[in-house]
């Protein structure tokens, strides 16, 4: 979303004649809401929470403008090196309906776990609150995006799984 807060900054909006305020949300699924309350009049959210509002039969218009790259990595606390050994475990996403959650599913079943059943699925909040959570073992693994990757990585925890992994045709450059 960088390009976004730097249009802003820049005064790149407003040397086309547009008067934008960026907001920041905490997860594309209270972005969505805001949408369709029509508190924001566009937003840049996931296809996941996108799809959420259309099969509420929200009125919203669709377009894409999607980012070229798969910026989830899965960090668990020691003693945990992979996927599986998250049965029982308590897994934090930012909220339920987001991309981060969806994509969570998506690791739990590639490392053979019915995420339904076999994981506690929390919301979590941000990536600062999260990482926070899974230091203080409050939960055992969680998504990040960078610059999160890097902070996970230098406190110890262990990567266990990369966006990348499980959607490998995805274009990245």
């Amino acid at each position: 979303f960088l390009p976004i807060w730097l249009a802003e900054e820049e005064g790149f909006f407003a040397d086309e004649g547009l008067d934008v305020e960026v907001m920041g949300f905490r997860g594309g699924s209270d972005l969505t809401r805001a949408l369709v309350a029509g508190s924001v009049d566009i937003a840049v959210a996931s296809p996941a929470s996108v799809i959420a509002a259309l099969e509420a039969d929200q009125e919203v218009r669709v377009f894409y403008g999607g980012f070229n790259m798969t910026p989830f990595e899965w960090y668990a606390r020691p003693g945990i090196e992979t996927v599986e050994p998250l049965r029982g475990a308590r897994t934090g996403i930012p909220r339920y309906g987001s991309s981060t959650d969806v994509l969570t599913r998506m690791v739990l079943a590639s490392g053979g776990l019915d995420p339904e059943t076999d994981v506690h699925i929390l919301q979590g909040g941000g990536s600062a609150e999260r990482l926070a959570a899974l230091e203080a073992g409050q939960i055992d693994a969680g998504p990040f995006a960078s610059p999160h990757t890097f902070m996970a990585a230098d406190r110890g925890l262990n990567l266990i799984a990369r966006q990348s992994d499980f959607m490998p045709d995805y274009p990245v450059q």
